[in-house]
């Protein structure tokens, strides 16, 4: 399942771009954009704060070592629901 797959790609935390993870589930960049937002509308991604985008505020940002800031952008985070179908556990979806 390409949710799935999605999730545990963003989980690993090894892509640090749209670009970079779409080549890793060898999807386009919209495609990847479209299952984000089906992530986030089904509860298992979420942005850290209300306002997580990058614009220069990288410091005492606890990502700051994870992402990439060649260009701004959002900052995920799997919520609970995601970190269960990462590891599989979560079925229903």
């Amino acid at each position: 399942m390409i949710l799935q797959q999605t999730i545990k790609a963003i989980a690993a935390g090894k892509a640090h771009s749209r670009n970079e993870l779409a080549t890793q589930l060898d999807i386009s960049e919209d495609m990847l954009v479209q299952l984000i937002r089906e992530l986030e509308q089904r509860g298992h991604l979420k942005l850290p704060a209300e306002d997580a985008s990058c614009a220069g505020k990288c410091k005492g940002c606890a990502f700051a070592q994870a992402c990439s800031t060649e260009q701004p952008g959002k900052v995920w985070q799997l919520t609970e629901k995601g970190q269960r179908l990462a590891r599989g556990a979560d079925r229903s979806e």
